[in-house]
């Protein structure tokens, strides 16, 4: 999937940032409540001086069962 973010600071005459995330979310176990997401948060305005961001997060939905049932 890919995001478009974009962030202004609340002050007057700032500029807004804009960027572009490519990520990937994968299941982790056969019962699927355990997922996992990695991304690349990537600007698109002013990239001279902001750099590319990895970003990565763990989805436990813990109703469904333990981190080791499902697999």
């Amino acid at each position: 999937m890919v995001e478009v973010l974009g962030t202004r600071p609340l002050e007057s005459g700032a500029s807004t940032e804009w960027d572009w995330v490519p990520q990937v979310q994968f299941s982790i176990n056969q019962r699927q409540h355990l997922l996992g997401n990695i991304g690349v948060r990537l600007p698109l305005t002013d990239r001279d001086s902001r750099d590319a961001q990895i970003g990565v997060y763990f989805l436990w939905d813990w109703f469904d069962g333990g981190l080791r049932d499902g697999w």
